[in-house]
């Protein structure tokens, strides 16, 4: 089995009609592995995701598909990063999981997992996993212990003690009178009955569902009454869950796989509800629920549950699905449990396979390190750039970002050698030829760091730093006649900004030294003298100011 990988849409298009063929093949596909809902997501998301494909050796048509978001996180302990997999779906999706087509479920399952292992890696959070124990077994049976670790992770809400890992679901029947009889205890199949003939009756009470002309007012009005519910529990998270479930919701629709009731009295809604469409399997999904707190004739949420199982079970759908979470409500339409998982595995040693980070998460790693420099954790950036470097060797940015670190605590030796590697790969790099410069005239004498200084002058030649820099290592090198005729040319530089000022200001003193008694033109007139010396102004031959420095009188 051949197990190739799919990095962009583009790349995943070209899929398209096999994947929606072994969605509809597959007896364990589901909801959230369909191609338009995984799409849409994935195509939204500003994360990088993969998918393996796996195909017989004698075909390039794939059988199997594994969708995977990238995550990378930081240990604390040790400061180092790490990658590694979550389930493409996860934080959107209520199940995740992977398609196959059965008959080769025993060869593509274990073929991904091998290939896993060829990556690098720390850990694989599989999250609210929806699969069979033969394909569970079939998957992390490639993964030793003596090499990885196993964890069963809980998902119980502890201020209401609901187990969001228990999904309540109802497999209908051909009828909503069977439905009635069969699924719901006495008690229950009369209340519904009075509810929906309220709405039957259409004197006081009425539904209507969302079409293309109040789609956004509907999807307002459940996300109101969700938030006026929720919005005490979900704190900073708030904004983010009623954008996304706005996306989620307007998509849906758009795509043709949104259902929306709306229960009304007069010309007030009071109770919207949102579920998913999968004509594929023939299942509604319960999303979302909003219901107007203020409102307490009827309940309107059991009101809208029981016009959309008849509405289901009407237009052919053949399951109700409640989706994550054992709420009690539920069980009151006859439900019955679905269990589902989350499952980690994760390296026993705490970092990637092989030891380095994943080439593909080189750029988020050097966005976070940036970000820990800036802040001024060197010691945490330093780590960052080094496995940067691991993976990357010729990665500019973090060449020149432990360079400048180093450089910075005088480890001048590997900060040369840095910079040199980095202006060999971009001889244009005006930053780090500077920066080698001044490492060179630290270290390795004043001969290299001209040498430097000149590359960075054939730059930009209005440099006024570089020129500085090159003056003081001639006048190191007891080349003064030199020196004082870079100097007399930073005289002729207007400074650019306040660091150019106070470097022209350091020139002229260095060239008082140098040539005691020069008049040499200069824009700056203040604060360029020397201890002792007194800046005489006077007319330039060309009409612009020159200044004489000469000793102070006393």
């Amino acid at each position: 089995m051949k197990v190739g990988l799919v990095e962009t849409m583009d790349q995943l298009q070209a899929y398209k009609n096999v994947w929606c063929d072994v969605y509809q093949r597959d007896p364990e596909s589901q909801f959230y592995l369909s191609w338009w809902w995984l799409t849409d997501f994935l195509s939204r998301s500003d994360e990088d995701w993969v998918v393996l494909t796996a195909a017989p050796e004698e075909t390039s048509q794939p059988v199997a598909f594994l969708p995977l978001r990238v995550k990378l996180k930081r240990r604390k302990k040790s400061g180092i990063f790490v990658n590694g997999f979550i389930m493409a779906g996860n934080y959107a999706a209520d199940y995740t999981g992977l398609l196959c087509l059965p008959e080769f479920e025993d060869e593509a399952i274990p073929a991904f997992a091998r290939h896993l292992k060829t990556m690098a890696w720390a850990f694989l959070n599989l999250d609210y996993l929806r699969m069979s124990e033969k394909r569970k077994g079939l998957f992390l049976g490639e993964f030793p212990k003596k090499t990885f670790g196993f964890k069963s992770l809980p998902s119980v809400n502890k201020k209401d003690n609901v187990n969001n890992l228990i999904c309540p679901y109802v497999d209908l029947p051909d009828s909503f009178d069977a439905y009635l009889a069969e699924k719901l205890s006495a008690n229950s199949r009369q209340k519904l009955r009075r509810l929906l003939r309220k709405v039957d009756a259409g004197d006081d009470y009425r539904i209507t569902h969302a079409d293309a002309d109040s789609i956004d007012r509907d999807i307002e009005t459940l996300l109101k009454f969700w938030e006026a519910q929720w919005a005490s529990r979900k704190g900073e998270y708030l904004k983010k869950i009623l954008s996304n479930n706005r996306i989620l919701l307007r998509s849906g629709f758009e795509l043709g796989h949104l259902y929306m009731p709306v229960l009304w009295k007069g010309d007030q809604p009071h109770g919207v509800l949102g579920s998913f469409l999968d004509h594929e399997k023939k299942a509604v999904l319960f999303m979302i629920s909003g219901r107007d707190p203020s409102f307490n004739e009827i309940p309107s949420g059991l009101l809208l549950h029981a016009h959309s199982i008849r509405h289901a079970i009407e237009t052919g759908f053949r399951t109700y699905d409640f989706l994550r979470g054992n709420e009690p409500y539920k069980y009151s339409f006859g439900c019955q449990e679905r269990a589902i998982e989350r499952i980690t595995v994760s390296t026993k040693s705490g970092v990637n396979l092989g030891g380095r980070l994943a080439a593909r998460t080189v750029p988020l790693v050097f966005k976070q390190v940036l970000l820990l420099h800036k802040k001024r954790y060197r010691d945490e950036a330093e780590i960052g750039y080094r496995q940067i470097l691991e993976t990357a060797p010729r990665h500019a940015g973090a060449l020149y970002g432990l360079a400048q670190l180093l450089a910075a605590r005088q480890e001048d030796a590997e900060a040369a050698q840095l910079f040199e590697t980095l202006t060999a790969l971009q001889p244009a790099n005006l930053k780090a030829w500077l920066r080698l410069a001044q490492v060179y005239q630290r270290s390795s004498g004043a001969e290299a760091a001209c040498g430097a200084y000149r590359k960075v002058l054939a730059i930009d030649p209005k440099l006024i730093s570089a020129h500085f820099g090159l003056a003081k290592c001639l006048a190191e090198m007891d080349r003064p006649s030199e020196a004082v005729d870079v100097l007399q040319a930073i005289m002729r530089l207007p400074p650019r900004n306040e660091a150019e000022r106070t470097v022209a200001v350091e020139a002229t003193k260095l060239l008082s030294v140098l040539k005691p008694g020069l008049v040499f033109t200069h824009p700056l007139v203040q604060s360029i003298a020397a201890p002792g010396q007194t800046p005489f102004v006077v007319p330039g031959e060309t009409g612009d100011v020159n200044v004489v420095l000469k000793p102070s009188e006393k």
